[in-house]
């Protein structure tokens, strides 16, 4: 991948297939229905976006943390 200053740019494509288990593809289906979201794919970049966010948050709080050798 061609990169500039540490960023990699990949290349568009707009669709992917992905696996669902019941479970997820139940509360996505139930998300569509009650017209939360447009349809499905709506709610999986939902989904994706909200779990970006807690994963950018884990990552802060572990910066956060003071290391585990400096307490002892």
């Amino acid at each position: 991948m061609p990169s500039l200053t540490g960023l990699v740019f990949m290349p568009f494509d707009p669709t992917h297939n992905v696996s669902l288990t019941a479970e997820p593809a139940l509360f996505i289906r139930a998300q569509n229905r009650s017209s939360r979201h447009r349809d499905m794919g709506e709610a999986v970049r939902v989904s994706l976006r909200l779990f970006q966010r807690l994963e950018r948050q884990n990552q802060r709080n572990r910066a956060a943390r003071p290391s585990d050798q400096a307490c002892g």
